[in-house]
């Protein structure tokens, strides 16, 4: 499994994520292919919010948690490999300015840079990098969150086939020569992914990624358009810097916590997760009004009244699994936190309870 495999899964009425913006096609898309009845439809919309006048409206957009709970009423209400016939509707056309911005760039390697640096924009539950190697390059997929392996296989298989259909759309064939890394074992419906992925599969890698001949990259984009190409790649970049910008990037930053579990991150993970330098880092966290030491300290003042609760857990366990590895500096921490030492904490609560 990945790097992120042992990380937790992230509640979805975590606050965090519903202010990250999310588009509203995909959600559209999912409605119109999985919500065939009344009964359906309403299946799908439970608990999301999301309103009639909104799912009319062409500019509107929708929260991140919105669209992860849509896809967990999915996952419940669904036979096993019902996501791959909705993943293959996200298509060029459900892509955005990002589909645009690669079809019309000059050559493939200048798509394929395109997809790595903006394919957040669209779907910010993931991260892409390259790789880059003599013969070969990769698009490889880094989770921000788990939701559970039903949900998390379906948004997966969502990111490798729009990839897919990306790299294709550009390439003018299908892309037989490509490899398709997934970070799982083979699922029941494993014959689907022979008939709607074009390269080969393999299964339990270290991190899912796309792979293809370097020799590819040189290709001119049949559709290539300069105009075009920068006119979409400035509507992007405005995409991402609100996204790494601002409370946008406070709410990442936030989410990218609670996925990583009760100690949350160093400065050195976190910008490695958010591509960014620690330099840069930490002057938009300035700019935004918080910076990390106050984001940290938080995410483990929660989690230490959460951890507190379970009696299961004795103080200097959950000095451990916050990070401290000198209970003292945990029980310094929470007097500034609450007021009182973790153990009075406790006893307090319990005889609250009574």
């Amino acid at each position: 499994m990945d790097a992120y495999s042992n990380h937790p899964e992230v509640a979805l009425d975590l606050p965090a994520l519903q202010q990250l913006p999310s588009p509203l096609t995909y959600f559209r898309i999912m409605l119109r292919e999985l919500g065939t009845t009344p009964a359906r439809r309403a299946m799908l919309l439970r608990g999301t919010g999301v309103s009639d006048a909104q799912l009319e409206d062409p500019a509107a957009e929708i929260r991140l948690g919105q669209q992860l709970l849509q896809f967990r009423n999915a996952a419940r209400m669904s036979e096993p490999g019902w996501s791959i016939d909705v993943a293959r509707r996200f298509d060029l056309g459900a892509q955005g300015p990002l589909g645009f911005a690669m079809i019309s760039a000059p050559t493939l390697e200048a798509a394929f840079d395109v997809l790595a640096r903006y394919g957040h924009v669209r779907s910010p539950w993931f991260r892409l990098k390259v790789k880059r190697s003599a013969h070969h390059w990769e698009i490889v997929v880094q989770r921000q969150i788990r939701l559970g392996a039903a949900v998390d296989i379906a948004l997966l298989e969502a990111v490798l086939l729009s990839a897919q259909a990306l790299i294709e759309a550009v390439l003018g064939r299908p892309m037989r020569e490509g490899r398709i890394a997934c970070d799982y074992p083979a699922p029941s419906w494993i014959d689907r992914y022979r008939e709607v992925f074009n390269g080969t599969v393999t299964f339990d890698a270290k991190l899912p990624a796309i792979r293809i001949p370097r020799a590819w990259l040189a290709l001119p984009c049949p559709l290539a358009d300069a105009a075009l190409y920068n006119l979409v790649l400035g509507r992007l970049e405005s995409e991402r810097r609100r996204l790494e910008s601002g409370d946008h990037l406070q709410a990442r930053v936030e989410v990218l916590f609670a996925a990583a579990g009760d100690a949350g991150l160093s400065l050195a993970q976190l910008a490695e997760r958010l591509n960014l330098s620690r330099r840069t880092l930490i002057r938009r966290l300035n700019d935004a009004g918080t910076s990390f030491g106050k984001l940290l300290d938080t995410h483990r003042m929660r989690r230490a009244e959460t951890l507190l609760r379970d009696p299961a857990f004795s103080a200097s366990e959950v000095a451990y699994r916050l990070g401290y590895s000198d209970p003292a500096n945990f029980t310094r921490a929470f007097r500034r936190w609450f007021g009182d030492t973790p153990g009075a904490y406790r006893a307090g609560r319990s005889q609250r309870r009574r």
